[in-house]
Protein backbone atom coordinates (compact mmCIF):
# COMPACT_ATOMS: atom_id res chain seq x y z
CA UNK A 1 0.00 0.00 0.00
CA UNK A 2 1.60 3.45 -1.02
CA UNK A 3 0.18 7.59 -0.71
CA UNK A 4 -0.70 6.60 -4.70
CA UNK A 5 -3.27 4.50 -4.11
CA UNK A 6 -4.76 5.92 -0.90
CA UNK A 7 -5.30 9.15 -3.16
CA UNK A 8 -7.44 7.40 -5.23
CA UNK A 9 -10.06 6.62 -2.76
CA UNK A 10 -12.84 9.29 -2.61
CA UNK A 11 -12.29 12.00 0.44
CA UNK A 12 -15.75 12.07 0.92
CA UNK A 13 -15.56 8.77 1.97
CA UNK A 14 -12.79 9.32 4.57
CA UNK A 15 -14.28 12.17 5.64
CA UNK A 16 -17.84 10.42 6.39
CA UNK A 17 -15.37 7.44 7.85
CA UNK A 18 -14.40 10.40 10.72
CA UNK A 19 -18.26 11.71 10.98
CA UNK A 20 -18.14 14.95 8.80
CA UNK A 21 -20.64 15.25 6.39
CA UNK A 22 -21.30 17.63 3.31
CA UNK A 23 -23.33 21.34 4.70
CA UNK A 24 -23.97 22.46 1.06
CA UNK A 25 -23.18 20.96 -2.33
CA UNK A 26 -22.65 23.16 -5.51
CA UNK A 27 -21.80 20.95 -8.37
CA UNK A 28 -18.91 19.64 -8.06
CA UNK A 29 -17.61 21.08 -5.31
CA UNK A 30 -18.88 20.11 -1.81
CA UNK A 31 -18.50 22.34 0.93
CA UNK A 32 -18.03 20.54 4.72
CA UNK A 33 -17.67 22.76 8.28
CA UNK A 34 -14.02 22.88 9.12
CA UNK A 35 -13.19 18.89 9.88
CA UNK A 36 -9.64 20.23 12.31
CA UNK A 37 -11.50 22.36 14.51
CA UNK A 38 -15.28 23.36 15.73
CA UNK A 39 -15.38 26.31 13.15
CA UNK A 40 -18.76 26.90 12.54
CA UNK A 41 -18.30 28.18 9.10
CA UNK A 42 -18.24 26.08 6.11
CA UNK A 43 -14.60 26.52 4.92
CA UNK A 44 -13.98 23.13 3.82
CA UNK A 45 -14.11 22.51 0.42
CA UNK A 46 -13.52 19.50 -1.88
CA UNK A 47 -13.38 19.36 -6.05
CA UNK A 48 -15.15 15.77 -6.77
CA UNK A 49 -13.60 15.47 -9.88
CA UNK A 50 -10.05 16.06 -8.64
CA UNK A 51 -10.32 14.76 -5.63
CA UNK A 52 -8.48 17.31 -3.62
CA UNK A 53 -9.22 19.79 -0.64
CA UNK A 54 -8.63 23.32 0.33
CA UNK A 55 -9.52 24.95 3.98
CA UNK A 56 -10.14 28.37 3.17
CA UNK A 57 -9.85 29.99 6.67
CA UNK A 58 -6.26 28.37 6.46
CA UNK A 59 -5.33 28.76 2.61
CA UNK A 60 -4.13 25.30 2.87
CA UNK A 61 -5.12 21.90 0.76
CA UNK A 62 -3.92 18.83 -0.62
CA UNK A 63 -4.81 15.30 -1.10
CA UNK A 64 -5.90 12.35 1.24
CA UNK A 65 -2.61 11.66 2.59
CA UNK A 66 -2.16 15.46 3.40
CA UNK A 67 -5.79 15.43 5.00
CA UNK A 68 -5.01 12.49 7.17
CA UNK A 69 -1.53 13.81 8.39
CA UNK A 70 -3.05 17.25 9.07
CA UNK A 71 -6.27 15.53 10.91
CA UNK A 72 -4.29 13.05 13.10
CA UNK A 73 -1.02 15.49 13.14
CA UNK A 74 1.10 12.59 11.94
CA UNK A 75 3.41 11.39 10.01
CA UNK A 76 3.10 10.38 6.15
CA UNK A 77 3.94 6.67 7.13
CA UNK A 78 1.57 7.15 10.00
CA UNK A 79 -1.41 8.24 7.48
CA UNK A 80 -0.42 4.98 5.12
CA UNK A 81 -1.08 2.69 7.82
CA UNK A 82 -4.12 4.39 9.38
CA UNK A 83 -5.38 4.50 5.68
CA UNK A 84 -4.51 0.77 5.43
CA UNK A 85 -6.51 -0.63 8.32
CA UNK A 86 -9.78 1.54 7.24
CA UNK A 87 -12.84 -0.66 5.25
CA UNK A 88 -13.20 2.07 2.67
CA UNK A 89 -10.88 1.06 0.22
CA UNK A 90 -12.94 -0.49 -3.00
CA UNK A 91 -9.40 -2.50 -4.22
CA UNK A 92 -9.79 -4.51 -0.95
CA UNK A 93 -12.83 -5.72 -1.69
CA UNK A 94 -14.18 -8.66 -4.43
CA UNK A 95 -15.81 -6.80 -7.55
CA UNK A 96 -19.18 -7.86 -6.86
CA UNK A 97 -19.47 -6.85 -3.31
CA UNK A 98 -21.43 -3.62 -2.09
CA UNK A 99 -19.34 -1.28 0.44
CA UNK A 100 -22.65 1.03 1.45
CA UNK A 101 -25.55 -1.15 1.53
CA UNK A 102 -27.87 1.75 2.93
CA UNK A 103 -28.02 3.53 -0.25
CA UNK A 104 -28.51 0.50 -2.42
CA UNK A 105 -31.44 -1.50 -3.15
CA UNK A 106 -30.90 -5.03 -1.03
CA UNK A 107 -33.60 -7.25 0.33
CA UNK A 108 -32.93 -9.53 3.47
CA UNK A 109 -33.90 -12.98 2.62
CA UNK A 110 -33.59 -14.75 6.48
CA UNK A 111 -32.18 -13.93 9.50
CA UNK A 112 -31.16 -17.56 11.43
CA UNK A 113 -30.61 -17.63 15.13
CA UNK A 114 -27.99 -19.58 14.79
CA UNK A 115 -24.85 -19.63 13.01
CA UNK A 116 -24.89 -22.40 11.04
CA UNK A 117 -22.86 -21.54 7.73
CA UNK A 118 -19.53 -23.40 7.50
CA UNK A 119 -18.05 -20.70 6.22
CA UNK A 120 -19.20 -18.11 8.62
CA UNK A 121 -18.17 -20.74 11.32
CA UNK A 122 -14.85 -21.42 10.45
CA UNK A 123 -14.56 -16.92 10.38
CA UNK A 124 -15.54 -16.90 13.84
CA UNK A 125 -13.14 -20.02 14.93
CA UNK A 126 -10.32 -17.82 13.38
CA UNK A 127 -11.43 -14.68 14.90
CA UNK A 128 -11.45 -16.90 18.41
CA UNK A 129 -15.02 -16.10 19.22
CA UNK A 130 -17.41 -18.79 18.52
CA UNK A 131 -18.23 -19.36 21.86
CA UNK A 132 -20.38 -15.93 21.98
CA UNK A 133 -22.12 -17.01 18.86
CA UNK A 134 -25.52 -16.99 20.53
CA UNK A 135 -25.03 -13.19 20.71
CA UNK A 136 -25.05 -13.27 16.67
CA UNK A 137 -27.04 -14.07 14.22
CA UNK A 138 -26.80 -15.53 10.28
CA UNK A 139 -28.13 -13.29 7.87
CA UNK A 140 -28.58 -14.13 3.84
CA UNK A 141 -29.78 -11.43 1.75
CA UNK A 142 -29.52 -10.22 -1.94
CA UNK A 143 -28.33 -6.80 -3.42
CA UNK A 144 -29.20 -4.79 -7.15
CA UNK A 145 -25.78 -3.85 -7.82
CA UNK A 146 -24.90 -1.21 -10.29
CA UNK A 147 -25.50 -3.39 -13.63
CA UNK A 148 -29.22 -4.10 -12.12
CA UNK A 149 -27.92 -7.44 -11.60
CA UNK A 150 -29.00 -9.35 -8.56
CA UNK A 151 -26.60 -10.51 -6.31
CA UNK A 152 -26.52 -12.94 -3.14
CA UNK A 153 -24.56 -12.77 0.11
CA UNK A 154 -24.15 -13.61 3.04
CA UNK A 155 -22.78 -13.01 6.81
CA UNK A 156 -22.38 -12.33 10.76
CA UNK A 157 -25.23 -9.82 11.85
CA UNK A 158 -24.92 -7.78 14.63
CA UNK A 159 -28.22 -5.75 15.73
CA UNK A 160 -28.01 -2.00 16.34
CA UNK A 161 -29.84 0.39 17.70
CA UNK A 162 -32.13 1.30 14.30
CA UNK A 163 -35.12 -0.88 14.00
CA UNK A 164 -34.53 -4.03 11.19
CA UNK A 165 -30.91 -2.75 11.49
CA UNK A 166 -27.61 -5.15 11.38
CA UNK A 167 -23.64 -4.74 11.31
CA UNK A 168 -22.84 -7.36 8.80
CA UNK A 169 -19.40 -9.23 8.69
CA UNK A 170 -17.96 -11.74 6.49
CA UNK A 171 -14.70 -12.99 5.30
CA UNK A 172 -14.37 -10.57 2.39
CA UNK A 173 -16.65 -7.37 3.54
CA UNK A 174 -18.13 -5.84 6.84
CA UNK A 175 -20.64 -3.37 6.77
CA UNK A 176 -24.09 -2.40 7.42
CA UNK A 177 -27.42 -3.37 6.32
CA UNK A 178 -30.10 -0.76 7.08
CA UNK A 179 -29.32 2.17 9.00
CA UNK A 180 -25.65 2.58 10.67
CA UNK A 181 -26.07 2.85 14.30
CA UNK A 182 -24.60 2.31 17.38
CA UNK A 183 -25.60 -1.07 19.35
CA UNK A 184 -26.24 -0.71 23.23
CA UNK A 185 -26.57 -3.66 25.48
CA UNK A 186 -28.04 -2.87 28.53
CA UNK A 187 -27.17 -4.75 32.09
CA UNK A 188 -28.82 -2.87 33.95
CA UNK A 189 -25.81 -1.16 35.09
CA UNK A 190 -24.24 2.31 35.79
CA UNK A 191 -21.13 1.25 34.43
CA UNK A 192 -20.17 1.27 30.41
CA UNK A 193 -17.18 -0.10 28.42
CA UNK A 194 -17.60 1.41 24.95
CA UNK A 195 -15.65 -0.49 22.17
CA UNK A 196 -15.36 0.11 18.41
CA UNK A 197 -16.39 -2.79 17.01
CA UNK A 198 -18.61 -5.88 17.75
CA UNK A 199 -15.73 -8.02 17.52
CA UNK A 200 -14.07 -6.55 20.60
CA UNK A 201 -17.15 -6.76 22.48
CA UNK A 202 -17.37 -10.21 21.68
CA UNK A 203 -13.42 -10.62 22.19
CA UNK A 204 -13.93 -8.84 25.63
CA UNK A 205 -16.72 -11.25 26.60
CA UNK A 206 -14.37 -13.78 25.62
CA UNK A 207 -11.55 -13.10 27.86
CA UNK A 208 -13.98 -12.66 31.06
CA UNK A 209 -12.61 -9.11 31.17
CA UNK A 210 -14.28 -6.99 34.46
CA UNK A 211 -15.45 -10.24 35.47
CA UNK A 212 -16.29 -8.56 39.31
CA UNK A 213 -18.39 -5.65 37.02
CA UNK A 214 -21.56 -5.91 35.85
CA UNK A 215 -21.64 -3.70 33.21
CA UNK A 216 -23.12 -2.17 30.10
CA UNK A 217 -22.01 -2.26 26.43
CA UNK A 218 -21.61 0.63 24.16
CA UNK A 219 -20.15 -0.17 20.48
CA UNK A 220 -19.68 2.51 18.36
CA UNK A 221 -19.83 0.67 15.16
CA UNK A 222 -18.16 4.09 13.66
CA UNK A 223 -16.01 6.60 15.07
CA UNK A 224 -18.26 8.79 12.80
CA UNK A 225 -21.19 8.13 15.31
CA UNK A 226 -19.23 8.75 18.34
CA UNK A 227 -20.99 12.16 19.00
CA UNK A 228 -24.31 10.41 18.99
CA UNK A 229 -23.06 8.12 21.82
CA UNK A 230 -22.59 10.98 24.17
CA UNK A 231 -26.23 11.21 24.92
CA UNK A 232 -26.17 7.39 26.31
CA UNK A 233 -22.67 7.57 28.20
CA UNK A 234 -24.25 10.86 29.95
CA UNK A 235 -25.83 8.45 31.76
CA UNK A 236 -23.57 6.26 32.90
CA UNK A 237 -21.77 6.93 36.09
CA UNK A 238 -18.93 4.88 35.04
CA UNK A 239 -17.37 5.08 32.00
CA UNK A 240 -14.98 2.66 30.67
CA UNK A 241 -13.06 3.71 27.06
CA UNK A 242 -11.94 0.12 24.99
CA UNK A 243 -10.83 1.97 22.18
CA UNK A 244 -8.67 0.75 19.30
CA UNK A 245 -5.06 1.24 19.63
CA UNK A 246 -4.21 3.53 16.70
CA UNK A 247 -4.67 7.23 15.63
CA UNK A 248 -8.66 7.27 15.26
CA UNK A 249 -9.18 5.13 18.52
CA UNK A 250 -6.36 8.22 20.32
CA UNK A 251 -8.70 11.06 18.63
CA UNK A 252 -12.06 9.19 19.69
CA UNK A 253 -10.77 8.95 23.25
CA UNK A 254 -9.65 12.29 23.55
CA UNK A 255 -13.23 13.67 22.12
CA UNK A 256 -15.12 11.54 25.19
CA UNK A 257 -12.60 12.11 28.06
CA UNK A 258 -13.23 16.33 26.73
CA UNK A 259 -17.15 15.57 27.74
CA UNK A 260 -16.84 13.14 29.96
CA UNK A 261 -13.44 14.28 32.34
CA UNK A 262 -14.00 10.72 34.42
CA UNK A 263 -14.07 8.49 31.89
CA UNK A 264 -10.82 6.30 32.13
CA UNK A 265 -9.09 5.23 28.97
CA UNK A 266 -8.18 1.36 30.14
CA UNK A 267 -6.24 0.61 26.90
CA UNK A 268 -2.69 0.53 28.43
CA UNK A 269 -3.70 -1.73 30.96
CA UNK A 270 -5.87 -4.02 28.78
CA UNK A 271 -4.44 -4.28 25.64
CA UNK A 272 -0.94 -3.36 25.87
CA UNK A 273 0.59 -3.14 22.26
CA UNK A 274 -2.10 -4.86 21.03
CA UNK A 275 -4.58 -3.33 18.01
CA UNK A 276 -7.70 -3.96 20.10
CA UNK A 277 -9.64 -6.68 21.79
CA UNK A 278 -9.91 -9.24 19.30
CA UNK A 279 -6.03 -8.94 18.43
CA UNK A 280 -5.70 -9.39 22.03
CA UNK A 281 -7.73 -12.38 22.35
CA UNK A 282 -6.51 -13.64 19.15
CA UNK A 283 -2.70 -13.14 20.23
CA UNK A 284 -3.59 -14.76 24.07
CA UNK A 285 -5.01 -18.37 22.73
Amino acid sequence: MNAKKINLVKIEEILASLGHFPSKISGDDVWFFNPFSEEKNSSFKISRSKNVWYLFSEGTGGGNIDFIMKYFNCTISEAIKWAFEQSFFSFHQREDNVSNLESKKYKIISVLDKISNKNLIEYLQKRKVFRQSEKLEEVHYEVENNKNEIKKFYGIAFKNNSENSFEISSPYWKGCLGKKDISLIKNNSKNVVVFEAFFDYLSFLELNLFEEKKSDYLILNSVSLLKKSFDFLAAYSNIYLLLDNDLAGDKCTRNIIEFFPEAKDIRVKVLGNFKDVNDLLINSI
